[in-house]
């Protein structure tokens, strides 16, 4: 039995090509990435989000949880509202759930801050599933 090499051959051409296995794949990886979502250069100032200026956002952002108040909407309208609870959302801001009404009126609201400033947001879930 004669080998000719061709193990080692083999061996070769596969470290030849594993490099260029993963081009077109690592190429893509950034793709999808935008200015937003790129974190500023180290040393780069933090620009301040400019205050919030609803009064619900107002009134969450500056609430804790079980904090109530009656709060004069956008719109004119007071109405009751209640932190219910705070925490930080997947995208980075720090969100605090609202509820606004009493009783059979009672609805729920989100409000999120960052960056960019504060949002009035719709709960995911309606009928107050948690």
């Amino acid at each position: 039995m004669v080998r000719t090499g061709t193990g080692l051959s083999r061996g070769f051409l596969l470290l030849a090509v594993l490099p260029l296995i993963g081009c077109d794949t690592l190429s893509s990886v950034g793709a999808g990435l935008t200015s937003a979502a790129v974190p500023a250069p180290l040393g780069a100032p933090i620009a301040t989000p400019a205050p919030p200026t609803d009064p619900l956002a107002v009134f969450a952002l500056a609430a804790t949880p079980g904090t109530e108040s009656m709060v004069t909407l956008a719109d004119g309208t007071s109405v009751r509202a209640r932190v219910q609870r705070q925490y930080a959302a997947a995208s980075g801001r720090n969100c605090r759930e609202v509820i606004l009404g009493s009783g059979l009126q009672e609805r729920t609201q989100l409000v999120c801050a960052g960056p960019e400033g504060s949002h009035l947001t719709p709960p995911l879930l309606r009928g107050g599933g948690i």
